[in-house]
């Protein structure tokens, strides 16, 4: 074992050819999901519908939801955008509106990658700095 570890050290196993092998098979993971047949469910399909409503709102009427009439009677939509837009959302919301696209759900699975890739390289980062010599 011994061996191993000293090879990987002095070969510099580990670096940028690791993360993009990690990376590839993150996306090949996800193609099965990129059909439009398939759909979020469970909480999944709570925090599309928030990402639906303020990017549609966004994208037609240039302003973000400040309220849902339909939801409990009426309720305040900051809460709801705080609790389940993360900043991959916001990313995806802001590139989608750039280059005008319509397919929310296409754009709401990309945000999704962009988390996962996130996560990805933070874990990769993390592992480096536990497993290092």
């Amino acid at each position: 074992m011994e061996q191993f570890m000293e090879e990987r050290v002095a070969t510099g196993g580990g670096g940028r050819g690791s993360f993009l092998g990690l990376l590839a098979l993150l996306v090949a993971a996800n193609v099965p999901y990129w059909d439009r047949a398939v759909w979020p469910d469970r909480d999944t399909v709570n925090v599309f519908q928030v990402f639906y409503t303020f990017y549609n709102n966004w994208f037609w009427h240039g302003e973000f939801t400040r309220w849902f009439p339909y939801a409990n009677c009426g309720i305040q939509a900051d809460y709801w955008q705080w609790f389940n837009l993360t900043p991959a959302a916001y990313l995806a919301g802001v590139l989608g509106r750039l280059l005008r696209i319509q397919d929310v759900l296409g754009l709401f699975k990309f945000s999704i990658l962009l988390e996962q890739m996130m996560m990805l390289y933070g874990m990769f980062r993390l592992c480096g700095r536990l497993f290092r010599h």
